[in-house]
């Protein structure tokens, strides 16, 4: 007996090895099947998602989870499509899963938060919702559930227990995307009951077995494929080696785990006996939950010293590690010598989605590391600190998450960078998920560009031999077939690859500034779109320049008072919004302001520094609107002296939108002062009734616009102002009445800064009859 493989109590033979060596071939090649599928169930239910079909999107993300295991982006959707469902109880479920796998997901705890809050379970809500403002204090949108939930809930229940925050923000992530087995059985389900042959020796009926060979949730998976059982693993299984269902055999699990040791085994198990199980909680998820708790300082202590004297073999351990295997946070890679600051690299900045854009665009990926080093970002911080880098030759956008309000600043960095000299290229996974409206802001308000989305579909493309990149790179396709988003609005010979159309096409390149930006839209990742995307990035036969970044400080802009004092030649007429990066909200909560301000002229979105500076000095500037608050934050602040030149110089400058109901009071008062000297600052925020300033300039000059005559909105109030600056006053009996004559709060003000104006609509519920008081101050004629 002690001879058959998996029922010995000795290490595994040279024979088992083999083995070992066999089934990893084949898990490599089953796992790459099973991503492949994954990968287009979890596409399907994007699109699903966008269009509306949540019912549709819940069962093709499962799909996916089935195919490949589970991820926090899946669960996260899940959650997202049971809020729109109203289905709270499975919103709540998804939501700790998808924290489950990335408990740093801020945006689950948020909806976990809200689900629990239409659950009546408020203290769970509270502890979410207050977790949420902890770690992003910006993060307006859980303020009003978390004062109704604290409105709703007794005093009894307002303090949260730690299973209410679990798993909190410091616990490790769980980790098991891929299944650990390669044979045709591995994941046979059968009738849910545990198959003890296929477990202890080998299974002779396949996928024909009555029973299961599937993982589940009361063992762990070996390197064979094999379902260890978890109390045995804990020394407390109540079965006999002969009747229990699971494996007893422990040889082939990794050597390194919380079953390595005695007293950490005696740990788990005196804590797994002693926990208060939650309902329908599974032994592998309680497993979880002590393992993500705080353990004891000598828990995982010896373990780099087991790593560290684990003879070499033929075959790592790690290779066939289970996924589902939860190593020490405190275990790190050996220290390796630091690289040269100006060392070349290519950065790919991956901020949405960095598992799905692996997963599509692999290929890609692995042959650009055999030329150059790649540095991955799927944050902000990083991201920002390595665009500054001097070492950095390229960077290639592999997903939409650049053009999404939290990544703002990247954007703008991207931006700069370019114009700069360096090159980009926007490929992965932008063209499957960017709709029409974030294509025409990336491209248009970003880089000035007229491209927009175009058609989609499979042909052969050939190349263009009028493009500068075809012509410095010999070694691309002649011509090959893929499936892409093309780009519409292009200049000629800006096309890279086309068909018979000279207006569109999937690959294109053109120069911004000093640099060059490039765009690719392949869906599928196909392996000849990699050698287009290496002559792109100016790894094929042609090199480009490395540029040189520079930051943008307020030394650095010298503003030119005259340069705005003369009328400059006739241009087409624009109004600029500065909407720092929420764009698209702006466009959605103040739709028909933004639909009718569209009718009426010609709207750009000022989303950098330099675009911002570019535009200032345009002669089509009709004025500016400011929508978004960010503007008052520190890093705007070389903004503030070219907008008050403009506006003392003739200029138009109105605030309102998504500023009214963000601007904070602490910061207000300086960024006015600073820009035009006024004493203004934010009064309150209040429901009133608001009636307009029959004296005022605007309303008694010759053709003076008609103004709505009541406005009952919710507003805030701005104090320090003179009578004549207020274009609307609170009505007669509101709180904030004053004759005319004593006024000093309005919630609307248009006053004259030097020989332009400047304007505030606090209105924070943006009415529609806010929109006719806009167009007024900007001099635009109403319906």
């Amino acid at each position: 007996m002690a001879s058959r493989l998996g029922e010995s109590g000795t290490p595994p033979s040279e024979t088992a090895s083999q083995e070992l060596a066999i089934r990893r071939k084949n898990r490599d090649a089953r796992r790459a099947e099973l991503r492949r599928r994954a990968r287009e169930f979890e596409v399907q239910g994007y699109r699903l998602l966008q269009a509306g079909n949540y019912d549709g999107a819940i069962e093709r993300f499962q799909a996916a989870l089935k195919s490949y295991g589970s991820r926090s982006a899946l669960w996260f959707n899940i959650t997202k499509a049971h809020i729109r469902l109203s289905n709270w109880k499975d919103a709540e479920e998804a939501a700790t899963k998808a924290l489950m796998y990335d408990p740093q997901r801020t945006e689950a705890r948020y909806l976990r938060g809200i689900a629990r809050k239409e659950l009546r379970k408020y203290a769970g809500a509270i502890g979410d919702l207050e977790s949420v403002l902890e770690d992003q204090p910006d993060y307006f949108d859980a303020l009003e559930p978390l004062d109704d939930a604290k409105r709703r809930c007794s005093s009894r229940q307002t303090r949260a227990t730690a299973d209410d925050l679990w798993p909190s923000g410091e616990h490790e992530a769980i980790d098991d995307t891929e299944p650990e087995s390669d044979t045709s059985d591995c994941l046979h389900v059968g009738d849910n009951v545990p198959c003890q042959h296929y477990n202890r020796r080998a299974c002779g009926f396949g996928t024909q077995c009555y029973h299961s060979h599937a993982p589940d949730e009361k063992s762990w998976r070996d390197r064979r494929g094999k379902n260890v059982c978890i109390h045995f693993m804990m020394g407390c299984c109540q079965y006999s080696d002969k009747k229990c269902k699971y494996s007893h055999v422990m040889e082939y699990l990794p050597p390194f785990g919380w079953w390595s040791k005695p007293e950490r085994k005696d740990y788990i198990r005196e804590n797994f006996q002693a926990a208060d199980r939650l309902e329908q909680e599974s032994p592998k998820t309680l497993l979880r939950r002590i393992l993500h708790s705080p353990l004891p300082t000598w828990f995982w202590r010896d373990e780099e010293d087991e790593i560290a004297s684990y003879p070499v073999v033929a075959l790592p351990d790690h290779l066939f590690a289970p996924v589902e295997y939860l190593r020490s946070p405190r275990i790190v890679p050996p220290v390796t010598p630091p690289r040269p600051a100006n060392e070349s690299f290519v950065l790919v900045l991956v901020l949405d989605d960095p598992d799905l854009f692996s997963k599509v665009h692999g290929h890609l990926m692995s042959t650009l590391k055999s030329k150059t080093r790649v540095v991955i970002a799927s944050n902000p911080a990083t991201a920002l600190s390595h665009i500054e880098s001097p070492g950095c030759t390229a960077i290639f956008l592999g997903d939409v998450g650049i053009a999404r309000r939290p990544n703002h600043a990247v954007l703008t960095k991207f931006v700069d960078y370019i114009k700069k000299g360096g090159t980009g290229v926007v490929g992965g996974t932008f063209s499957s998920f960017v709709d029409g409206d974030a294509a025409r802001t990336f491209f248009k308000d970003a880089f000035d560009l007229p491209w927009e989305r175009g058609a989609y579909f499979r042909t052969t493309f050939s190349r263009n031999p009028s493009n500068e990149i075809v012509r410095r790179n010999p070694s691309l396709e002649a011509s090959y077939s893929m499936k892409a988003l093309h780009l519409s609005g292009l200049k000629p010979g800006e096309a890279v690859y086309h068909d018979d159309d000279e207006d569109e096409a999937p690959v294109v390149s053109t120069i911004i500034g000093k640099g060059r930006l490039a765009y690719i839209g392949d869906v599928n990742g196909e392996d000849d779109s990699t050698t287009a995307a290496l002559a792109l990035l100016g790894l094929l036969d042609a090199p480009h320049p490395v540029p040189t970044v520079t930051s943008t400080s307020t030394e650095s802009i010298r503003v030119d008072l005259q340069s705005f004092a003369k009328p400059k030649a006739a241009s087409k007429p624009f109004i600029m919004v500065l909407s720092q990066g929420w764009e698209q909200e702006f466009e959605a909560q103040c739709a028909e302001l933004f639909s009718q301000l569209k009718e009426r002229v010609e709207v750009l979105h000022g989303l950098s520094i330099d675009r911002i500076l570019d535009l200032l000095h345009s002669p089509g500037l009709g004025g500016i609107f400011v929508s978004s608050s960010d503007i008052l934050e520190e890093e705007n602040a070389p903004l503030v002296p070219a907008l008050g030149a403009y506006v003392k110089s003739g200029g138009i400058l109105v605030f309102g939108g998504l500023f009214s109901a963000h601007a904070r009071f602490d910061k207000f008062t300086g960024f006015i002062r600073s820009l035009s000297g006024f004493d203004w600052s934010i009064a309150a925020c209040t429901s009133s009734s608001l009636v307009p300033n029959g004296k005022h300039a605007l309303l008694t000059k010759p053709g003076a616009p008609s103004l709505p005559q009541n406005l009952q909105t919710k507003t805030l109030f701005i104090s320090g102002i003179t009578p004549d600056m207020a274009l609307y006053v609170a009505a007669n009996g509101e709180q904030y009445y004053k004759p005319l004559k004593q006024t000093t709060k309005a919630p609307i003000v248009y006053a004259k800064c030097g020989e332009g104006w400047l304007g505030i609509i606090g209105d924070v519920n943006w009415k529609k009859e806010s929109a006719q008081i806009i167009f007024a101050m900007f001099g635009l004629k109403g319906r």
